[in-house]
């Protein structure tokens, strides 16, 4: 088993260097034989991206897409060596999954072993392998903490403390490369998401054709991928759905709805959109566990609910879906909560601010309305003591 020693120990028996020289040395859980680094540049030979990959096959590496979309050329260097190795082009690529496979004339080492079966469960340890500086690597260890579902797929939610930047590189369970990490954010830990290696393998025999970079549908450099963009709006806002749409996914994927109902004249909706729905804590825990709707009360759209058409009659203020959700009492802003099978639980008349939302979130998510033993009071002071700090 791989050793940390103290840093003093490591410049006494190899000399002094740079401080993530510790990293480069092999661990068990990750064959680093197999790790190659990447150069992303433009016409002018100016690097405009860098990151690492795996090789997978003699002369074909599997990487993530976002680091080498829009490049001119690809250069490859594999771990100890001065040499660079220049991609002729990629045999196959999944651009809206972030994964991509390389072909690299002369590449050839240790071949990774890319698992054919699902992510680890939660709780498992993985190994991260970053890039601080140019053709360094450093390993990190990581946590399977959930799942996030970004444009309707699931992602692995890996949690870790011993690095502020991870959007990019292969993902080790076991001595097997477990997936690519596809986007990320740091709060007070960094939270990394991956695309299944099970991507990769699927692209090893899809193709035997090599083709030119200019092929790809990105002709420009990607500062994130796809997947990151999703990521970076889902932290940032709450995803809003229209009606149909959150009753589609609620069935399909068995979560519940909140919706915001209210009337563009009201002030205490536009306070709520202001403050409650721009509350970072608020935005990922709805993003995570509920379908968001937010329902103009004065809408002139027909929608189709519950196998029902709804729409606003002529001379009515109010849309006949609002008058059905809120069972008449025409208060804006109001919550409605549905469960998975859109029936009605409960509507919230009036303004919540984002500390009463976060315990009325937690409330249904947890399914505690199910207890007739618990009140909301009860649940509400439990739910304090434990809840984090914000």
């Amino acid at each position: 088993m791989s050793r940390v020693y103290p840093l003093g120990l490591w410049l006494i028996l190899f000399g002094c260097g740079p401080l993530w020289a510790w990293c480069e040395v092999s661990s068990d859980s990750i064959p680093m034989g197999s790790v190659v680094f990447l150069e992303g540049r433009d016409a002018d030979g100016d690097v405009l991206s860098r990151g690492i990959g795996v090789i997978v096959r003699k002369n074909f590496i599997a990487t993530n897409y976002h680091y080498v979309a829009g490049m001119a050329e690809v250069a490859v260097f594999k771990r100890g060596e001065s040499r660079e190795y220049i991609s002729d082009g990629y045999l196959s690529v999944e651009e809206d999954r972030d994964v991509i496979i390389l072909s690299v004339p002369g590449v050839n080492g240790q071949i990774a072993t890319l698992s054919p079966g699902p992510f680890p469960g939660d709780g498992a340890e993985v190994r991260m392998l970053t890039q601080p500086s140019p053709q360094r690597s450093k390993v990190a260890t990581g946590v399977v903490s959930g799942r996030k579902e970004i444009r309707e797929m699931d992602l692995p939610e890996v949690i870790t403390r011993e690095v502020e930047d991870f959007t990019g590189g292969p993902v080790f369970y076991q001595g097997k490369v477990a997936g690519f990490c596809t986007a990320g954010y740091l709060d007070d830990r960094y939270y990394a998401y991956i695309m299944p290696a099970s991507e990769a393998r699927r692209l090893m025999n899809r193709s035997f054709i090599i083709k030119a970079f200019n092929s790809l549908k990105d002709l420009k450099p990607l500062k994130q991928s796809d997947f990151q963009d999703n990521l970076m709006e889902n932290l940032n806002s709450v995803l809003w759905l229209d009606v149909e749409d959150a009753e589609r996914l609620a069935r399909k994927k068995e979560k519940m709805v909140v919706l915001h109902v209210y009337a563009k004249w009201a002030g205490w909706a536009k306070l709520m959109d202001k403050n409650t729905y721009a509350s970072k804590r608020i935005i990922r825990y709805i993003n995570e566990n509920f379908y968001a709707v937010r329902f103009n009360a004065e809408s002139n759209d027909t929608i189709v609910f519950n196998n029902l058409a709804y729409y606003r009659n002529i001379g009515s203020p109010y849309h006949t879906l609002a008058y059905s959700l809120l069972e008449g009492n025409m208060e804006f802003p109001s919550t409605v909560f549905l469960d998975e099978e859109i029936n009605l639980l409960l509507v919230i008349p009036g303004y919540m601010d984002a500390d009463k939302m976060d315990v009325v979130l937690h409330y249904f998510s947890e399914k505690a309305y199910l207890n007739e033993q618990l009140s909301f009071l009860d649940f509400e002071q439990k739910y304090r003591r434990r809840r984090p700090n914000y």
